[in-house]
């Protein structure tokens, strides 16, 4: 079997999008972490992250996001945007403190997410194309 002479999609739907969510998300959990991340994106994109993730198995982080997502609703409904507007770093500090960033109780989301997906392959090994000559 030769990957590189396969047609696309060379794995199921639910692998893809876990792993292009987590790829969207790298430069945030690189640069600050999670909570940085739901910061940046806001919660709409940190639910579907969520739910890629989710749909793998990686359900820590996933539901991590979920809160985080709730939280940042919260936070912003109580200052108001105009208030976040006039210092967001300071905002911003002001809502990894409520939410314990940026060091939250969850297994690394690279780690988690690998794992997870390991799994769901070895579980749906028929979601796989197979190839033609096999």
């Amino acid at each position: 079997m030769q990957l590189a002479g396969a047609e696309p999609p060379w794995a199921p739907a639910p692998i893809l999008t876990a792993i292009t969510a987590m790829l969207a998300a790298e430069p945030d959990l690189a640069n600050g972490g999670i909570d940085q991340l739901v910061w940046n994106t806001g919660p709409g994109m940190a639910r579907e992250f969520a739910a890629a993730w989710r749909a793998v198995g990686a359900i820590e982080n996933a539901e991590l996001l979920v809160e985080l997502a709730h939280a940042y609703e919260q936070f912003t409904s109580e200052q108001g945007t105009e208030q976040i507007a006039a210092d967001p770093v300071r905002a911003f500090f002001q809502f990894r403190k409520r939410v314990g960033g940026p060091w939250l109780a969850s297994p690394d989301p690279h780690a988690e997410l690998g794992e997870a997906l390991l799994e769901w392959s070895l579980e749906h090994p028929n979601a796989f194309r197979q190839p033609a000559d096999a």
